[in-house]
């Protein structure tokens, strides 16, 4: 499972990865309260700096070890489930904050980065519905209900914290959602049999 772990993140370039440890390093090294123009400012230039800090670093590893840990204590014939759960229906989440959110990034880039997020959505939400579907022979009703209502719970949680510390979101934030999404469903998996 560490192999896939791993071949996951080289397959999509860790742009999930990535999005989790720069809005990891922008929260962490910025106060929450109050925000102002001058937070938002500052949390997205950190955002922005390819290079990662210390909050970033605790928490990727923290996010890798957690997944490992977790996959361990499904059994074998659950991966399945768990993976398509971890890297697909995921997706979900970051949909539902662009659909109910502004987009929140200098003024510049602010067309283009929109236009490509948006042309992302359609394949993230063509992926979540086709893994849906391939989840059904696998499984149960509850299962999927409960992941079903774990996705609205995490969408909703990320949605109030984004405004409150940024008045929307931005690519970073989508990726963050993604990865904290697959994180609560595999913990769903790994505790639901």
């Amino acid at each position: 499972m560490l192999v896939a772990l791993i071949s996951a993140s080289i397959f999509t370039g860790a742009i999930h990865e990535d999005g989790f440890a720069d809005c990891s390093d922008g929260f962490g090294a910025v106060p929450s309260l109050p925000r102002s123009p001058e937070s938002v400012e500052k949390i997205l230039s950190i955002m922005k700096d390819s290079r990662l800090g210390t909050f970033a670093t605790l928490a990727l590893i923290a996010m890798f070890m957690t997944r490992w840990q977790l996959f361990s204590e499904i059994p074998d014939e659950r991966h399945i489930i768990a993976l398509l759960s971890l890297y697909s229906l995921s997706k979900l989440t970051p949909l539902i904050i662009m659909w109910k959110m502004p987009y929140v990034k200098s003024t510049e880039t602010h067309s283009k980065m929109t236009a490509s997020v948006q042309l992302n959505a359609k394949k993230a939400g063509f992926i979540a519905l086709i893994t849906f579907a391939l989840l059904l022979p696998f499984a149960t009703p509850m299962l999927l209900l409960l992941q079903g209502a774990s996705i609205i719970m995490i969408s909703t949680a990320l949605i109030r914290y984004f405004n409150k510390r940024l008045g929307g979101y931005n690519g970073d934030c989508l990726g963050a959602s993604e990865q904290l999404s697959g994180l609560l469903l595999l913990l769903v998996v790994a505790f639901y049999f």
